[in-house]
């Protein structure tokens, strides 16, 4: 729908996002293996997943083949940097060598828990978000590259951070009832893990889509500002 639509303007961020992300998960799939157990789902991509990174983008795409407004353009570039912000942020701030910090309380927490933050995670994603950002600088005027560029990053690590937000508060999260760890996942061990924190229906897709709803949110908002 997007290279439809949109053409390669919009299909071009969302491929580098995709292929970044891919890339950087099958190069640290054999890192922190013990601390991607937390995670609910690693490695390749399944249908829900993609359809909570892609549906803002989506809904927009089609409200600019209408009304092609650079705003819309510039709040889609900020939900697929908050994408990608959250993706590289999570697959290589897990291979800091310093224990996380929990969002709402900046106390250290174990690697892979829910609303850990790290320098290496932030850094990471920031990388993330501007490289999704650039990819796509190139159908922005001139004169406006650098509020878009700065609306498009502000974007990108809102989303990334109302993502830790809520995984430290309301994302569900699961007791392995055989081997007590805290995770993600509703089955550990080969068994069903009680919920022991959080709302059953706020999973990680829907994290997910949150976060990239806010992405495009704060990247139109700013950028009109």
């Amino acid at each position: 729908m997007l290279l439809g639509l949109g053409g390669w303007q919009w299909t071009l961020p969302m491929l580098v996002f995709f292929l970044t992300s891919s890339v950087i998960s099958r190069t640290t799939v054999n890192s922190g293996t013990t601390v991607r157990e937390h995670f609910a789902k690693t490695g390749r991509r399944d249908a829900w997943q993609v359809l909570a990174n892609g549906v803002v983008g989506g809904v927009l795409v089609i409200v600019w083949s209408v009304s092609a407004r650079e705003v819309l353009y510039v709040g889609y570039l900020g939900a697929v940097a908050a994408a990608a912000a959250d993706t590289l942020g999570t697959e290589i701030g897990v291979l800091s060598s310093r224990k996380p910090l929990l969002v709402t309380t900046f106390r250290p927490v174990e690697p892979g828990r829910s609303g850990a933050v790290s320098l290496l995670g932030i850094a990471s994603g920031f990388s993330g978000a501007l490289l999704v950002v650039l990819s796509g600088i190139a159908w922005i005027p001139v004169t406006s590259w650098w509020p878009a560029i700065l609306s498009g990053v502000l974007g990108g690590m809102s989303g990334t951070l109302l993502d830790s937000l809520i995984g430290a508060t309301m994302q569900a999260q699961h007791t392995c009832s055989r081997c007590g760890t805290i995770t993600e996942k509703n089955v550990h061990c080969e068994e069903a893990a009680p919920l022991s924190r959080g709302f059953p229906w706020m999973q990680n897709d829907f994290v997910n889509f949150l976060c990239t709803l806010a992405g495009s949110i704060v990247g139109y908002a700013s950028y009109i500002a």
